[in-house]
């Protein structure tokens, strides 16, 4: 199988959904860092474990059957752009 990856430039707050591609999906910082938000479900046990930080540069992976997430774009070197990412999935 061949992967797909999608460059993603985003101002504010960004849902998505691991179900409907059926797919993990690797999340990797280009320009400034991102948290990653995820949605509770009965594996969680405390609300540090939601929540994911992912450096310029660094990638981070969620599971095809995790569900909703959110990333949300921290300040990076430079506030007067989008933040980017890729988001690879198969």
């Amino acid at each position: 199988p061949a992967f797909n990856v999608e460059l993603i430039a985003i101002a504010s707050t960004w849902r998505e959904d691991t179900v409907p591609d059926e797919s993990f999906h690797l999340l990797s910082a280009i320009n400034c860092p991102l948290a990653v938000t995820l949605e509770a479900d009965a594996n969680c046990i405390t609300p540090e474990q939601l929540k994911i930080r992912i450096e310029i540069g660094e990638t981070a992976l969620i599971p095809a059957n995790y569900g909703v997430y959110y990333v949300n774009p921290l300040t990076g070197a430079d506030n007067s752009e989008e933040c980017r990412f890729l988001k690879t999935t198969l």
